[in-house]
């Protein structure tokens, strides 16, 4: 007698309808955790820097950090998506390693870069020149040893990822829209990033911001004074407003802080005043 073997047997079981959904919603997660990652990282590390910057008479220098924040956001964004679909814990590990240690060089090395293209771009006298030079001091390992503890905080995030974000999925709205469960499940451990990413040494651009701000506070110091010994206000504050005693008819008015040079080192800036008074 013919007898027939169950169908069943051979049938694969397909993904339902909500698991395809749910795995859609898991990925985007982690797309949105690599994106709040990216901009802790960027706020961390940039925004006491950039309101420093802003208190100064230069003109635009933020073109490399722009450039820089926008490469961390989208790499993070980028890291976060693929982790979260792959999701195996230890390609996810290998994946954040990999991005914190570029980060952690770009950081250092990308502003200098987007800052001469913005000059190039602006002042055809400056093509192709380097204006801003890596420093001959510092080699690239340097911003990864000096990063350990942002490099540690990303390997934690890393290792928890897929618990937190089988935590946020849980918590989003019947519709899949983030709830502010889900988004403070996110946001806060990236805090933790923004901590590490302020503590990451700045080995790159303190001489020239540092420069500028010397070069401001004294022609400021200077004009303000009231006195008639700018030689002993100079000893009472420990500022050498003195310098400039000879100059001060001509350092009236607007004027704009431009980099001048820094030597190989890293280490000597010098600050050029262009003043619209013409002096």
């Amino acid at each position: 007698m013919a007898s027939t073997e169950p169908v069943t047997d051979h049938l694969l079981a397909l993904p339902s309808q909500d698991d395809s959904s749910k795995r859609a919603s898991y990925i985007k997660l982690g797309a949105g955790n690599g994106l709040l990652i990216g901009l802790a990282v960027v706020t961390g590390f940039w925004l006491l820097k950039v309101i420093a910057l802003s208190r100064l008479p230069v003109d635009f220098p933020y073109a490399g950090i722009i450039i820089n924040a926008v490469f961390i956001v989208a790499i993070c964004t980028l890291t976060g998506w693929l982790t979260s679909r792959v999701n195996k814990t230890w390609l996810t590990l290998l994946l954040w390693l990999g991005t914190a240690v570029i980060i952690t060089i770009s950081l250092g090395g990308m502003p200098l870069i987007g800052q001469n293209w913005f000059i190039w771009l602006t002042d055809a006298r400056f093509r192709g020149l380097p204006v801003y030079e890596w420093p001959e001091r510092i080699l690239w390992w340097y911003f990864v040893v000096g990063s350990f503890l942002f490099l540690f905080i990303m390997l934690g995030l890393a290792l928890l990822q897929d618990y937190r974000l089988e935590r946020a999925q849980l918590e989003l709205k019947g519709n899949g829209r983030w709830s502010i469960r889900t988004f403070l499940i996110l946001f806060l451990p990236s805090l933790l990033v923004a901590l590490g990413a302020y503590a990451i040494p700045d080995l790159m651009h303190n001489a020239a911001r540092e420069g500028l701000a010397f070069a401001q506070q004294g022609i400021e110091g200077s004009r303000s004074y009231t006195g008639d010994d700018l030689f002993g206000y100079s000893l009472e504050t420990g500022f050498n407003y003195s310098a400039l005693e000879g100059v001060l008819p001509e350092i009236e008015g607007p004027y704009t802080l431009i980099p001048g040079e820094m030597d190989a080192a890293g280490s000597s800036f010098t600050a050029v005043a262009h003043f619209d008074n013409g002096a």
